[in-house]
């Protein structure tokens, strides 16, 4: 009778670890970290994907080169340099001027910083040799601000130190071609044609009243 109650007490102790064990594996195991360089390092497909989305290129084309306004000024101006002048948009200002020579490297970058982001609106050249004739900026209400202010203050100084010739036009609806056209090439001083006749007239006037002076002195002395 004793040892029918230890089989008993062993079959309970053994049944108790049976369904522990059960439980236990029915347990989501904890997931552990990966290691890197380990056949399951998630970071080899991380890094990828950062790389594809670094060159990824995320542009469009732009439908115009001018805004609306600089587009009908651009119509006016094409109109009044008649094709004696090449008309070029939008032209960095150290592509038309460049920082002078003798400074230090420092110093150097200094001056190109205060230009390399700037920019003419027009840039008119010679049909042929496309030496610069001069530039033009064309000024809409946002050149009343400060900071523009400040900035039109720099171009102005830094064209006129270098002898480029700036031209400002207001924004306006319409435009006269022939007004722009006689700011960019101002009419030359008319001389007026030299008449023969009266070149004569004036040397023979002039001999008289020198003669009559020498006959006056001589009577005095």
């Amino acid at each position: 009778m004793e040892f029918f109650f230890i089989l008993i007490a062993v079959g309970v102790i053994l049944l108790i670890h049976y369904l522990k064990a059960s439980k236990a594996e029915r347990k989501p195991r904890p997931k552990s970290e990966p290691k890197f360089g380990s056949g399951n390092d998630d970071s080899s497909n991380l890094a990828p994907k950062l790389a594809s989305d670094q060159d990824a290129y995320h542009y469009e084309l732009n439908p115009r080169l001018f805004t609306r306004a600089e587009t009908s000024f651009f119509h006016a101006l094409e109109a009044a340099v008649d094709g004696k002048l090449r008309i070029f948009g939008k032209v960095r200002i150290a592509d038309v001027l460049k920082v002078k020579k003798g400074l230090d490297k420092s110093q150097w970058g200094f001056q190109f910083g205060r230009i390399k982001a700037k920019h003419f609106d027009y840039v008119l050249c010679t049909p042929n040799t496309l030496k610069v004739v001069c530039a033009i900026e064309l000024d809409d209400s946002s050149h009343q601000k400060p900071d523009r202010v400040k900035r039109d203050e720099f171009v102005n100084a830094i064209c006129k130190e270098s002898g480029l010739k700036l031209h400002r036009f207001k924004i306006q609806k319409h435009y006269n071609p022939l007004e722009i056209s006689g700011r960019i090439f101002p009419p030359k001083p008319r001389v007026e044609p030299v008449n023969p006749q009266a070149v004569i007239t004036d040397i023979k006037q002039s001999l008289d009243e020198n003669s009559d002076m020498l006959r006056r002195e001589r009577k005095k002395s």
